[in-house]
């Protein structure tokens, strides 16, 4: 435990001064650093338990929490106070989980919480990439044995010009938007989303980061070396158990090779095979054995299984029988659901995701009232991925934060596309029914196309691939692979997802699970992105082609138009009355705001068109000569008072109805001509309009 202050800073290249500090806060944590940026603090923290788990994997949790004391505002809602983080701190603890976890000891099971906390925040700071920094610091004090230290940066195009961690405003203007996290020497991580920008500008901007990336490392590096802790080191699995696992991880090796030759397309008959040669190794050792050893023997089972995957693809052939660059075969049904406003269901091999896309107007929108984000959500994306699409039995608690982050990538992906002005809430929810790999970029597939089966004119399609990298870290040998399944993801060094039209990237995210990654490979990914990227767009593009889009009668209408501002309450009514009634009365969805900008939501042409034009009666002029649909309000001797137009009545004179209006009844609705408009001498007086049936 630190007993005093200790802190490094340093100056980043777009001139911020950067400040770590440790040994104040949280000295019960195995690792606290406190970040000072401006007047943004964070704080991250690292805990580990004391003995090792038995998983075969580093079980590592990340949280990232936002407070609102750190804006001065007290969290809404019935509780008052923080809750489940929202989507915003979920994709940041995504971004610092797939950063730190490369460099963690690959054989270190002890079970590591990191938590990040934002203390004050000056608004013009964006923290998503410094929690990632904090969690780095952190854990680089700390005794785990941490291969870093790590740093992000965002780094966005605005004007042509390149920006160094930018404010909210100058990202909103930007053409690209990119986080990059990486170690002095190597690229780790890659996020981002653009206006269809190219691969070559890509290389570019990573190089700009890189020098700010090394920057952040050294400052670091510095507040480590003046503590000297010392760093524990994963144990290795045969220094724990009995030579018996070097046999056995042989014969599970060989067994899973044989597997893999059968070339097996469909992921159920793979996930058998692998599971029977499985069994029937380990029917070959005696219970007890297996009962004193499951740790070890199940990291065995997955190492041998990922290690003969491996081997396999790198002569060249893949496990389903595809070349390295092959696409899975693809099937689209568009306009699968008739009742949906949009629908398409895209097939991949034994990846399957259905989207719908859904209108809906203004008042729709996903409020946002975070501490870092706010205001209105108009384009949302729902990505779901249920247990049974991949033949599992698990509990349904709800989206997960793979869902989210999935969601949040393919929204990013077609955001991009989307008419600029839309008067609708769009929502599209892609619902994964099979997988076996890339689900993410199918349901950016099926999500574009379920858009312009929507009648929503989007640019150009989106299509979404998946390229990996296999190596082999004993003697070099790499492939990459298109459009790869779940079994190659296990044992892959990179996954990376880009999406985008034919002009361009519109989203991508890689992960890299050793320490780093050169420009020339990056280069090569990007690249055979693109092929497959557009091999799935000229699928996408007969699917589209082939069938006849007509106007769906059950789609909502939506229509935007300005009125001047001194005439809004005129639309409003007292209390509300003219504006309700021509709700009520049309089934239409309207919105005003205080600049006089009316947004009309209506479920057919024909109630869009009677709320436009009962609108534009109210703003309008009343025109003698002109003959309007009116309601009779009132009846008296000498004639009736009819409304013919909201908010406005007129006198029909007894000697202006017809034989066959005489037994007018109130609420009836008749058609009137407006035989004269008399002005009031004065403000205080009413203007008179003078009405006829008679002459209609």
């Amino acid at each position: 435990m630190n007993t005093k202050l200790i802190s490094q800073e340093v100056t980043l290249p777009n001139k911020k001064v950067l400040s770590l500090s440790t040994g104040l806060l949280a000295k019960q944590a195995h690792g606290a650093v406190e970040v000072s940026i401006g007047n943004t603090r964070l704080l991250a923290t690292v805990v580990a338990k004391e003995k090792e788990e038995s998983a075969s994997f580093l079980p590592l949790t990340v949280d990232y929490q936002e407070k609102f004391s750190a804006i001065g505002k007290i969290p809404g809602g019935f509780f008052r106070r923080e809750s489940k983080p929202d989507e915003h701190e979920i994709v940041t603890a995504r971004l610092v989980d797939r950063g730190v976890r490369p460099l963690l000891g690959k054989d270190y099971k002890t079970e590591i919480q990191v938590s990040i906390t934002l203390l004050s925040s000056d608004h013009a700071t964006e923290t998503d990439t410094y929690a990632l920094l904090a969690a780095s610091a952190a854990l680089n004090i700390s005794h785990l044995p941490f291969d870093g230290p790590v740093a992000s940066v965002r780094v966005v195009k605005r004007n042509g010009e390149l920006l160094l961690n930018p404010s909210a405003q100058e990202r909103s203007e930007a053409t690209l938007d990119m986080i990059i996290a990486g170690t002095e020497k190597h690229i780790l991580m890659l996020e981002g989303k653009s206006r269809e920008v190219q691969e070559e500008e890509l290389a570019q901007v990573i190089k700009f980061a890189q020098e700010a990336i090394k920057v952040e490392c050294q400052v670091q590096e510095q507040l480590a070396a003046q503590l000297k802790n010392t760093k524990e080191k994963g144990k290795d699995i045969e220094e724990v158990v009995e030579p018996f696992i070097a046999d056995l991880s042989t014969r599970l090796y060989n067994a899973f090779y044989k597997v893999a030759e059968e070339q097996l397309a469909e992921k159920q008959a793979r996930k058998k095979a692998f599971s029977a040669a499985e069994e029937k190794v380990l029917a070959t050792l005696p219970e007890e054995i297996v009962a004193a050893h499951q740790s070890a023997i199940g990291t065995a089972i997955a190492d041998a299984q990922r290690n003969a995957i491996r081997d396999y693809t790198l002569k060249g052939c893949r496990i389903d029988g595809r070349e390295h660059k092959k696409i899975r075969p693809i099937s689209i049904a568009v306009n699968y659901l008739p009742q949906a406003h949009g629908s398409a269901l895209f097939t991949r091999g034994d990846t399957q995701v259905l989207a719908t896309t859904t209108l809906g107007s203004k008042l729709d929108a996903q409020s946002l009232n975070g501490v870092s984000v706010r205001g209105e959500k108009s384009f949302i994306f729902n990505y779901n991925f249920p247990s049974f699409a991949t033949g599992e039995v698990k509990p349904n608690r709800g989206p997960s934060r793979r869902e989210i982050g999935h969601g949040n990538l393919a929204l990013n992906a077609l955001k991009p596309v989307l008419p600029i002005g839309l008067p609708y809430t769009l929502r599209v929810t892609a619902d994964t029914l099979s997988s076996d790999g890339s689900s993410s970029m199918a349901s950016i597939c099926s999500g574009s196309i379920s858009l312009i089966d929507a009648g929503i004119q989007i640019k150009r399609p989106v299509a979404g691939v998946t390229v990996g990298l296999i190596t082999n870290p004993e003697n070099g040998e790499e492939i990459l692979i298109s459009d790869i399944l779940s079994e190659e993801d296990a044992c892959g060094e990179v996954d990376c997802k880009v999406a985008g039209t034919r002009d361009g990237i519109t989203a991508f995210q890689m992960d890299i699970k050793s320490k780093g990654l050169t420009f020339e490979v990056l280069g090569r990914i990007f690249q055979q992105a693109k092929e497959g990227r557009n091999h799935i767009l000229d699928k996408m593009e007969e699917a589209l082609n082939s069938i006849k889009r007509a106007p769906k009668a059950h789609i909502p209408v939506a229509r935007q138009f300005t009125i001047k501002p001194s005439l809004i309450g005129s639309v409003i009514g007292p209390r509300g009355k003219v504006i309700q009634d021509l709700q009520r009365e049309t089934g239409a969805d309207i919105s005003i705001d205080d600049e006089g900008n009316i947004s009309l939501f209506a479920p057919t042409q024909e109630a869009a068109n009677t709320a436009f034009e009962a609108i534009q009666n109210i703003v309008g002029e009343p025109e003698e000569g002109k003959i309007y649909k009116g309601k009779i309000k009132s009846i008296m001797d000498y004639g009736a008072f009819v409304e013919f137009l909201p908010g406005k009545e007129g006198l029909v004179h007894s000697s202006e109805m017809s034989d066959e209006t005489k037994e007018l009844q109130v609420g009836q609705q008749t058609n009137v001509k407006l035989l004269s408009i008399t002005k009031p001498k004065d403000k205080r007086g009413r203007t008179r309009f003078s009405l006829s049936i008679k002459q209609v």
